[in-house]
C-alpha cells in the first residue's frame, strides 16, 4: 500500500502509526512510502507533504519509528488469520453504471457507498472478514463441506453487497453454500440479474435480505452464530464497543490479536473476551516487551480486562498453554510534574512569504503571495522569448529592544545575481546550506535596523521553452516540469521570539492570525503548554523538558503520562537510559530507570517542518488533505472531503498555525494488588 502521503507536514509519528495500525489491522503488512525526495527546491515543499527524508526535523528517530513498524508487521504475518465471512463486492454493477459522458452517477455511486457502508459496519462489529471478487471466485471457488472455498481461504458465512447483478457462477455458488447449510445474506435487496441480464433465478436462493445497519447486521450476525473469536466488549454489560477494528490470526501455540482503536473510542473500562480458556500477553511491538494480563474464565470463555486508547494500536498473544499471572496494578496516585524547565534548543524563525516583484527594472507590484508570483514571470517570459532580471523585495519589522549578535537568513539562491539588505549589497559568502542544498545561508545582523527592514533578491532568469500548457497534461507529466526560477520563501533564523500584533483565533487543530502583524522581537522564558503562541509562530525546532523524578519505596512502580501533545515525537532520556515514544497512548514506566538519589529527567519533543512551510494559508487552517493546490489557494481534489468548500479560491490572506508543545506532564504511582 502507498502510505502516508497528503499527510502534511505536521505529521506525527502517533499519526503515522494510526494511520498505519489500520491498514495492518486489514491485512496490509508492505508499505510504500510516499515520498523521499533528494531536493525540496522550490515548487518541491509543496508536492504532497509528509516526506521521508533528512529535510525533516524528526529524521533522526525515524529508525525507531520504522523499527515499530516492521516489528508489527512481522506479527501480522505470522501464522493465518482466522476469518470465516465473505464480502462479495458490486464491482461488475459499479463498472455496469460507469458512464464518463454523464454528468449523474447516481446509480454509480449509491452501489460504491453502499458497498462502504457494509465494510464499515462489519468491522464496526469486530467481525473480521475478506473481500470477493467474482473473477477470482470464478476462477477458484467451489463449496464443499458447507463452505465456500476460494484458493486456500475457507467461509461459511457470505454477504452479498447491494448490486445490479451477479455472474451466474457467483449464484451458483451461493445457491451450492445455502443448500448445504452454509449462510447467505444479501444487504440491501437482491441483485435483479445476472450476467447483466434480468432473471428470476436469483429467488431460488433461500437467502434473507437485510438493512445496512449496523445494529440490525449485529442481530443477523448473533442469529446466524457467525463466529468472532475474540472481541473487545463493554465491562459493564458485554455489548461489543464501537470504534474498534480486531483482527486475529492463528498460529502454532496459540492466536494472535491485534487491536486498532479509532480517534472517537471512548471504552476505556473494556474487556477481551475469547472463545476459549487462554492465557494473555500484551505485546509492545517497539520494545517487545510482554505483560501477562489477569484473566477470568467464565463458561469456557477467557475475559481480561484491557485498559485501550483512543487513536491506538494493542496487540496481544493468546496462548493455550498457562502462564503465571501478576498482580493488578492499582493507581494510588496522580499527581502532575512541577518545576519543569523548558527550553528551545534551536534557532526561532520567520518566514516571509510575501513581497514586491520588478521585471527588467519596471515597477515593483502591490505586495503578493510569493507562491503567486511564477505565473506572473512566466507570462512576461512567454512574450519577451528571451532571459531577463526579476527582483523580488521582502520586508520584516524589528523592535527597538531587539539587537541581534546574529541573525541569518535562508533563501534558495541558484540564478541569484545580487542581494541587498536595507539598500547596501551583501557582500558576504554564503555560509553552507539549511534544510536543502539549494537553500543557502548568510548573516545579515550588521544590516538590520529597528522598524521595517528590506531585502532584496535579484535573479537573471534563463529562457525556457514550453511546449505544453503544464495545466492540461497527466500528473506524470506535471511532476517532471520545473521552471529554471521559481521565487520561493525567505527565512529568518536567530534567537528571537516572533509577536503576532494582529487578532489571534484559537481553533482546535490550529491558530489563525491576521495577516500582515509579525515582528521581531527579543526572545522570552518559555513554559509549558503551546509554544507557537510563545513568540515560536514559524518555528520548526525541538522543546526540551527538563525535571527530576524519585524512586518510590517498595513494589510501587511510577509512570509517565503526557498530557496533550503537539509535535512529531518524544524522545527520553533518564539517567543514562534512553528512548523514543512511538503510538498512543503517550506514557513511559520509568521504575527501572531511577536510583534512590533524584534522577534528572529530560524529554525532548520533535518538531516538524508545518509552521516553517505551510499551508499557511487555507481557509480550512488546517486541511485533512495537503497537496499542490493546498499551498496556491485554489480548489484542487485535496478539498473533496470539505464539502463546505464550494467554490475555486480557497486563499486567505491570514496565516494558519499548528500549536506545538506539552500541555502537561504526570507522574501515576501503581501498587501491585495480589489476589
Amino acid at each position: 500500500s502507498e502510505t502516508f502521503g497528503c499527510s502534511g507536514w505536521s505529521i506525527s509519528f502517533m499519526q503515522l502509526a494510526w494511520i498505519w495500525g489500520y491498514q495492518s489491522a486489514l491485512g496490509v503488512t508492505t508499505p510504500c512510502f510516499h515520498l523521499s525526495p533528494l531536493s525540496i527546491k522550490g515548487r518541491r515543499k509543496r508536492d504532497y507533504p509528509v516526506f521521508f527524508s533528512s529535510h525533516e526535523p524528526w529524521w533522526d528517530q525515524f529508525p525507531q519509528f520504522i523499527k515499530w513498524m516492521t516489528s508489527l508487521n512481522r506479527m501480522m504475518a505470522e501464522g493465518e488469520r482466522l476469518v470465516d465471512t465473505l464480502v462479495v463486492s458490486p464491482i461488475y454493477s459499479v463498472m455496469a453504471e460507469f458512464d464518463k459522458s454523464s454528468k449523474s452517477d447516481g446509480a454509480m455511486s449509491h452501489y460504491s457507498g453502499q458497498f462502504r457502508l457494509l465494510n464499515e459496519n462489519l468491522l464496526d462489529i469486530q467481525l473480521d472478514y475478506e473481500i470477493g471478487h467474482e473473477a477470482v471466485m470464478e476462477e477458484y471457488g467451489k463449496v464443499e463441506n458447507g463452505r465456500l472455498k476460494v484458493g486456500k481461504a475457507s467461509y461459511s458465512t457470505v454477504f452479498v453487497s447491494e448490486c445490479q447483478s451477479i455472474t451466474e457462477n457467483t449464484y451458483r455458488l451461493l445457491k451450492e453454500l445455502v443448500e448445504q447449510g452454509g449462510s447467505v445474506i444479501f444487504v440491501g435487496r437482491k441483485p435483479s440479474m445476472i450476467d447483466m441480464k434480468p432473471s428470476s433465478k436469483i429467488n431460488e436462493i433461500s437467502a434473507p435480505v437485510i438493512q445496512n445497519r449496523r445494529e440490525i447486521i449485529e442481530r443477523w450476525v448473533k442469529f446466524c452464530k457467525i463466529p468472532r473469536y475474540a472481541q473487545v466488549v463493554s465491562s459493564e454489560d458485554c455489548s461489543v464497543l464501537q470504534g474498534v477494528i480486531v483482527h486475529t490470526r492463528k498460529l502454532a501455540q496459540g492466536y494472535r490479536v491485534h487491536i486498532w482503536t479509532d480517534s472517537s473510542f471512548s471504552g476505556k473500562k473494556a474487556v477481551l473476551l475469547i472463545d476459549e480458556p487462554v492465557s494473555v500477553v500484551m505485546i509492545d511491538p517497539h520494545t517487545n516487551r510482554e505483560t501477562v494480563l489477569q484473566v477470568d474464565y467464565m463458561e469456557g470463555k477467557s475475559l481480561a480486562g484491557v485498559t485501550l486508547a483512543p487513536k491506538a494500536n494493542d496487540v496481544f498473544d493468546l496462548l493455550t498453554k498457562k502462564l503465571e499471572q501478576k498482580g493488578l496494578m492499582n493507581l494510588i496516585a496522580k499527581k502532575r510534574v512541577g518545576d519543569i524547565k523548558v527550553t528551545t534548543p534551536h534557532d526561532n524563525c520567520l518566514t516571509l512569504d510575501q513581497g514586491c516583484i520588478s521585471i527588467n527594472d519596471g515597477p515593483y507590484s502591490e505586495p503578493m503571495a510569493i507562491i503567486h508570483m511564477v505565473d506572473k514571470i512566466y507570462q512576461y517570459q512567454s512574450q519577451a522569448q528571451n532571459s531577463f532580471k526579476v527582483s523580488i523585495q521582502y520586508s520584516f519589522v524589528c523592535d527597538e529592544s531587539f539587537k541581534p549578535k546574529s541573525l541569518l537568513m535562508s533563501l534558495e539562491d541558484e540564478n541569484l545575481a545580487e542581494i541587498e539588505v536595507n539598500f547596501k549589497p551583501l557582500n558576504d559568502v554564503r555560509h553552507g546550506w539549511w534544510i536543502d542544498p539549494s537553500m543557502g545561508q548568510y548573516d545579515i545582523a550588521e544590516f538590520v535596523r529597528s522598524g521595517k527592514n528590506t531585502i532584496t533578491l535579484t535573479y537573471n532568469v534563463p529562457a525556457v521553452k514550453k511546449t505544453v500548457d503544464i495545466g492540461k497534461v497527466f500528473e506524470t507529466e506535471r511532476n517532471r516540469f520545473f521552471y529554471p526560477l521559481e521565487p520561493d520563501v525567505v527565512v529568518l533564523r536567530g534567537d528571537f521570539d516572533v509577536a503576532a500584533d494582529g487578532k489571534i483565533e484559537n481553533e482546535v487543530l490550529h491558530h489563525r492570525v491576521e495577516s500582515g502583524c509579525f515582528r521581531i522581537t527579543s526572545p522570552t522564558a518559555k513554559k509549558m503548554g503551546d509554544l507557537s503562541k510563545q513568540g515560536m509562530w514559524f518555528y520548526r525546532g525541538d522543546a526540551e523538558y527538563s525535571f527530576s523524578i524519585k524512586k518510590s519505596p517498595g513494589n510501587r512502580r511510577l509512570e509517565l503520562v503526557f498530557g496533550r501533545v503537539n509535535g512529531a515525537c518524544i524522545e527520553w532520556q533518564i539517567g543514562s537510559h534512553t528512548g523514543v515514544l512511538i503510538q498512543n497512548p503517550l506514557k513511559l514506566d520509568v521504575t527501572d530507570y531511577l536510583t534512590e538519589d533524584e534522577t534528572s529527567v529530560l524529554i525532548r519533543l520533535k518538531g516538524t517542518n508545518r509552521n516553517l512551510f505551510g499551508p499557511h494559508h487555507h481557509i480550512k487552517g488546517e486541511p485533512a488533505i495537503v497537496g499542490p493546490s493546498t499551498f496556491h489557494g485554489r480548489y484542487g481534489f485535496e478539498d473533496f472531503v470539505s464539502p463546505d468548500i464550494t467554490g475555486e479560491d480557497t486563499w486567505t490572506d491570514d496565516y494558519s498555525f499548528a500549536p506545538f508543545g506539552i500541555e502537561d506532564i504526570y507522574i501515576c504511582e501503581y501498587r501491585t494488588y495480589e489476589g
